[in-house]
């Protein structure tokens, strides 16, 4: 897409589209994710993704949401699934965010992910010459899950995923990055790398295996009893990402 027929979509627009959340999240469904695994990835990042969801298994009690940079219908539902136990699925309006569940991102939309653990689908601007866009999804799963939401980013073109990892860490979450010198387009995590916001920079095979421990250490019981609380509204997304 040309330079010029793209208008950049400002950060705090993310949370205009998800739904006005102000009551009690239903807790009684024990299918919903505890936690969202969230990853931005484009060129290049195939490989290590694939060595990613290896370590993602169906009895996770997160659930993981790809944003790839693609121009036409993603492949990776049919790929990703020789490489995991997990279920591989597109994103769809409404749905619910399962635990041990894969979800990708349909092409040319953006996903959020809001508090009551479901999806909402736009085709809003690009949001720095992307869509779908790892901002837009670092940005709500960090206001919706608070330190449950886990930003991953991956080798890929420009900075996508930057500003995101930053509303990520500042919500309580965590932020990993594949090593720059591991990457085939190092450029999105040396943007991630530069805000300072990043907990680990990790080589491909070494992702799995720390976010594996990471999820281990989380306390489901009294993750599910979160639902129950009466919810706060999330920090608006131009703060996260100021």
């Amino acid at each position: 897409v040309a330079m010029t027929h793209v208008r950049i979509c400002q950060p705090h627009d993310i949370l205009h589209v998800m739904p006005d959340l102000e009551h009690s999240i239903n807790g009684a469904n024990e299918h919903a994710a505890v936690a969202v695994v969230a990853v931005a990835v484009s060129a290049g990042g195939l490989a290590p993704l694939r060595t990613l969801v290896r370590g993602f298994t169906a009895d996770t009690p997160a659930t993981m949401v790809i944003a790839q940079h693609v121009s036409h219908r993603s492949l990776l539902p049919e790929i990703l699934a020789d490489d995991t136990s997990a279920p591989v699925q597109f994103a769809e309006p409404g749905a619910l965010l399962r635990r041990g569940t894969i979800y990708v991102c349909p092409a040319q939309q953006h996903v959020i992910v809001n508090p009551d653990a479901t999806f909402t689908l736009s085709r809003r601007e690009r949001l720095s010459f992307f869509r779908p866009s790892g901002d837009w999804l670092f940005t709500s799963a960090a206001a919706s899950f608070g330190e449950r939401a886990f930003a991953i980013v991956m080798s890929g073109l420009q900075n996508d995923g930057a500003n995101g990892t930053v509303a990520v860490r500042k919500a309580g979450g965590t932020v990993i990055v594949q090593d720059p010198e591991s990457c085939e387009r190092p450029e999105m995590p040396t943007a991630a790398i530069a805000t300072g916001a990043v907990d680990f920079v990790l080589a491909p095979d070494q992702i799995p295996f720390v976010l594996r421990q990471l999820l281990e250490q989380l306390d489901v019981d009294r993750c599910q009893a979160q639902w129950d609380a009466p919810f706060l509204s999330p920090v608006p997304a131009d703060e996260a990402m100021a």
